[in-house]
């Protein structure tokens, strides 16, 4: 696990490389190494590395291949390193490292692109090839790992954060306002768009060719390919499936540093700890997050999987004595404009001081197997009939206002902006209050419109698991958990998002993965002689923090700094703003709309991006 940046294009003064180290060392503070060559192309790599497979220092990078015709830069694990690795020897390759990165960039040598075909895990990585002066570069399925990219002028630039980006070419950030409207309505920004204008980030299960100055990217894996695949296949038995999900879980384990699982008493996480504890060949660390406030963790059900399966279980209570201020370095730290990553800041520092390199994580569950509500609302309107939905557009066309959830899904054209809805942070009634000349612009429900059809004969759940799956796993969790996680030097591993599980899974009859009302029914099902009836039948809680109440208590004077410099910045109108705040207070909207804006705002002072 690591942070990477390169520049192509131009040379670089010697006085940044002392910047750019700094900027990378929080994702890799073991080893920093660098890669000059201006023989044909001016090409600059550099690596910090957090050392979690193969300690020895041969294994750092920029790592050259034998022949010194490529090097890699690289972020990430390759959990099926060693079948790799045995296939390549078998091919003639010889191995000086016992690393992945060794295996990933001999894959490349022997298979090119196709490469990715093989590659288990998540990664983020560059290529460069002497010979033909050409940068390949490519990120995992899901977007685990980050890939950020500047094409201008003709220069490229790459790295594992934006803020790596604004050191490697001094420009004057300008924020993109499609991506602010996208961020303010969801949550996130529109697939490969950035809150920066010319700042990009390279797409899932896409790779990138950069050559002759010009930028090639293209699609290597496409999630949707197997809701169309499953039409056709044999079905997957629920025997098939558990052994591909264990067989990832039992691969996430690989490393060479202290390992833990993220244990906070739900379904998914104690199914990890089931599964690590009869493949770890030692006592395996539980970690879970505690409060003294019951309503805020699962901490009896934490306990009482531990014991089950003879974990050294850790409860680690947050010290919020000084509360503003560790939430202030939260937000100093973020890369990107966060809502809710700030859980995530807090529980991998505490994991982290607690001696743990790598977390296994249940994060991928709730999209998956249906954990979220939002499953059962599109099933119940794909099962609307199209008269009625016709009819209910156009009696609600002209009602104005903050319309709720239900009646905005069921005015949507289609499940895809009815999907988007139920993601909906602020809508247009409120973001024409808050944001100057706002100019009505929805690229979130473009894209989902104008390259996923309305496909009718894939099921609710199908299609509500793809979405959440592209759209809130990818643009928000795996971005927030990178982000805050790697602020630590802490690596979270999620062997449910292994692509052989997900193609698994939606390949398995619908019947058994989907009843109205059943969160998880699947999962349940696979499990539920694992643990008690009272354990697996409880409502889902989740892991949340007492964001309301501290907001209006520990929070208030912090929060109240955050809402002036709101007014401050030039985006946002006083008006909307001092409305959003008494609406926050009466209790009209949730906590997080109100934080959404405050935590953006903070972000923008920080960056010095108007």
């Amino acid at each position: 696990m690591c942070g990477i940046a390169g520049l192509i294009g131009k040379t670089i003064n010697k006085n940044l490389i002392n910047e750019i180290k700094s900027s990378l060392n929080h994702r890799g503070p073991d080893n920093f190494g660098e890669y000059y060559n201006y023989d044909n192309d001016y090409i600059n790599l550099w690596h910090s590395r957090l050392s979690i497979i193969d300690l020895n220092s041969e294994s750092n990078q920029p790592f050259l291949s034998k022949n010194e015709k490529f090097v890699i830069v690289f972020n990430g694990e390759i959990y099926n390193y060693i079948e790799l690795k045995n296939k390549l020897i078998s091919l003639g390759y010889s191995f000086k490292t016992q690393s992945d990165t060794e295996v990933l960039l001999n894959s490349y040598i022997e298979w090119n692109v196709k490469c990715l075909n093989y590659l288990e895990g998540m990664f983020a990585f560059s290529i460069w090839d002497k010979t033909n002066n050409t940068l390949f570069a490519a990120r995992d399925r899901f977007g685990e790992k980050p890939y950020y990219y500047f094409n201008e002028d003709n220069f490229f630039c790459f790295a594992s954060e934006i803020r790596n980006l604004k050191i490697l070419n001094r420009n004057n950030y300008k924020i993109n306002e499609e991506s602010l409207i996208s961020y303010l309505k969801y949550q996130n920004f529109s697939f490969e768009n950035t809150i920066l204008k010319n700042v990009k980030s390279l797409l899932p299960g896409h790779y990138l060719i950069f050559r002759n100055n010009k930028v090639k990217i293209e699609k290597y894996w496409d999630l949707k390919r197997f809701l169309v695949q499953n039409q056709h296949l044999k079905k997957t038995s629920l025997n098939e499936f558990k052994s591909v999900l264990i067989q990832s879980v039992d691969k996430s384990l690989v490393s060479d540093v202290p390992l833990g699982v993220f244990l906070s008493g739900g379904i998914d996480s104690s199914i990890i700890t089931s599964i690590s504890s009869k493949y770890l060949d030692k006592k395996i660390s539980t970690f879970s997050v505690c409060f003294d406030d019951p309503h805020y963790n699962d901490r009896e059900y934490a306990k009482y999987v531990s014991k089950l399966y003879n974990t050294q279980h850790n409860e680690i209570f947050l010290d919020l004595k000084n509360l503003p201020e560790t939430i202030n370095e939260a937000l100093s730290s973020v890369d990107n404009p966060t809502a809710d990553g700030i859980n995530t800041w807090l529980v991998s520092r505490a994991v982290k001081k607690a001696g743990i390199t790598v977390a296994i994580s249940g994060i991928g569950a709730d999209e998956i197997f249906g954990g979220y509500s939002s499953f059962d609302r599109l099933y119940i309107y794909n099962l609307i009939p199209k008269l009625f939905k016709k009819s209910a557009r156009v009696l609600l066309q002209n009602l104005n206002g903050d319309l709720s959830p239900i009646k905005r899904i069921i005015k949507s054209k289609n499940i895809y902006e009815a999907y988007g809805i139920n993601r909906t942070f602020f809508n247009d009634y409120w973001i024409k209050k808050l944001i100057i000349n706002y100019k009505s612009s929805d690229p979130y429900s473009d894209f989902l419109n104008a390259n996923h059809n309305n496909d009718e004969k894939f099921t609710a759940f199908g299609l509500t698991s793809y979405m959440e799956l592209i759209c809130y796993m990818s643009n928000v969790l795996l971005k927030d958990g990178d982000q805050m996680s790697m602020a630590h030097s802490l690596e979270i591993r999620a062997p449910f998002l292994n692509h052989k599980v997900i193609e698994s899974l939606y390949n398995i009859d619908y019947n058994q993965k989907f009843k109205f009302g059943s969160s998880k029914l699947l999962l349940r099902n696979l499990f539920k002689d694992d643990f008690n009836k009272k354990f697996w039948n409880r409502p889902k809680q989740g892991f949340i923090m007492p964001w309301n109440h501290w907001m209006r208590n520990e929070l208030k004077p912090f929060c109240e700094s955050l809402f002036e410099k709101s007014i401050e910045q030039n985006l946002f109108n006083s008006s909307g703003l001092h409305e959003l705040r008494d609406a926050f207070y009466k209790n009209k909207i949730s906590w997080s709309r109100y934080w959404l804006v405050l935590s953006l705002t903070n972000w923008l002072h920080n960056n010095k991006v108007n």
